[in-house]
């Protein structure tokens, strides 16, 4: 473990992408390019193309399954928040410490398995119940229980609360 905190720091350091399961770039210590962002294609309300999610499980602290897994809908992550209303398309998350104890399946961080990490992302509002956001609004979103308690960021579609989006930043890239 500790040589593998090392590595990421040294890639980090010297911006050496990290390998992807899904083909995107992923750079450690910064936001990057979602996890298989680049699998999710333009959507309409109709018609959803698949996307992919990582999916981390874990039973009394041993790991049990780590995969990236295909969806064809947002309902089908296995653990949702039954009161979020706003689906976002994730363009980009990151890792961070607690994401790394979640995918080595270690407990006390998350309300349970299985779950999609990712506690941060930034990404585009696909569609919304809420008079807060529109369609085609950029959002972040840090924390407030998304890849601990609900599914989180490391998915090309991620379904939360309203009230714990932001807009985007002017300054951030799109």
């Amino acid at each position: 473990p500790r040589q593998l905190g090392r590595r990421c720091l040294a890639q980090a350091r010297a911006r050496v992408p990290l390998p992807d399961p899904c083909g995107a770039r992923v750079w450690p210590s910064r936001p990057s390019r979602g996890l298989c962002s680049s699998a999710v294609a333009a959507t309409s309300s109709r018609a959803r193309a698949p996307f992919r999610a990582w999916v981390v499980d874990a039973e009394r602290g041993e790991l049990k399954r780590r995969a990236v897994d295909e969806f064809s809908d947002v309902s089908e992550l296995p653990r949702q928040d039954p009161e979020a209303t706003v689906t976002v398309r994730v363009r980009y998350s990151d890792l961070n410490y607690k994401d790394a104890m979640i995918v080595r399946g270690q407990h006390g961080v998350c309300k349970g398995f299985p779950i999609v990490p990712g506690i941060d992302l930034a990404g585009v509002v696909e569609a919304s119940a809420s008079p807060m956001w529109a369609p085609g609004e950029e959002v972040v979103l840090t924390g407030n229980k998304i890849g601990q308690h609900f599914d989180g960021g490391w998915s090309g579609l991620c379904r939360v609360q309203a009230e714990w989006l932001l807009p985007k930043p002017p300054a951030l890239p799109p």
